[in-house]
């Protein structure tokens, strides 16, 4: 569950009710605007400032993790089954509240939300190595051996301390983390590691599945995204 909270250089002298609807829901303040479709899930972005409406779109998917063979997916090694699928109806906090209640049925889950714009970016995307360096990194690509596609998924992931981000020569969508998370890039957008359950050891070395039930009622991601998103050529 994400919820979206704009910074409002006023107080609001009496908090808003919100009413259930299946119409497009918009909240702003003085910089910019937010729209939200049916699902609750954000569509556009308007920047106050030059009256321009960026496509904007988050999003929501799980990978299955292998589970068997010499390999499985575990506390070090990410290795997804085949294409993430969707979660429906997502709700939304970025402050994120992930609850592992739902990964409970024993088939290893990883969550991840998606940032999609309409920017093109060729594949490329940049992540801070240290909190301070920002490196270069491209899709099915690494400057320092021949790439071999043997995971197309896992291959492409980035760790990212607390900075990740895609431009052209227009846009740039940033988003900043609260803590380190794995990332990678789809068209025009970024993919950001959530939550991890996984119900088989990776023979890494821990000896344990990434499994941990907390009180049984399952643990609860909490966490919280910035997301700049703009033109780059407007300070």
């Amino acid at each position: 569950m994400y919820i979206y909270k704009l910074q409002r250089r006023t107080t609001t002298p009496h908090p808003s009710t919100l009413t259930p609807t299946e119409q497009p829901v918009t909240i702003q303040n003085e910089e910019i605007s937010l729209t939200f479709d049916a699902n609750g899930l954000v569509s556009t972005l308007t920047e106050k400032a030059t009256n321009v409406t960026h496509t904007f779109r988050q999003e929501f998917f799980y990978y299955l993790g292998v589970m068997n063979g010499s390999q499985p997916s575990g506390a070090y090694v990410f290795r997804p089954e085949g294409k993430p699928i969707p979660i429906e109806k997502a709700q939304l906090e970025v402050v994120k509240f992930i609850n592992d209640e739902s990964l409970r049925d024993p088939i290893t889950k990883e969550v991840v939300t998606r940032y999609i714009t309409d920017i093109k970016n060729q594949d490329v995307f940049f992540t801070d190595a240290n909190g301070r360096q920002m490196m270069r990194r491209q899709k099915n690509y690494n400057p320092s051996f021949k790439y071999v596609d043997t995971e197309p998924v896992a291959g492409n992931y980035y760790p990212v301390t607390n900075r990740v981000f895609l431009k052209d020569d227009n846009k740039q969508l940033t988003i900043l983390t609260d803590r380190s998370q794995g990332a990678s890039s789809v068209d025009g957008g970024l993919e950001l590691m959530l939550h991890r359950r996984c119900f088989a050891d990776d023979h890494w070395g821990v000896e344990e599945a990434l499994d941990e039930p907390g009180d049984g009622s399952g643990l609860v991601v909490r966490g919280t995204h910035y997301v700049l998103f703009g033109d780059t050529k407007v300070d």
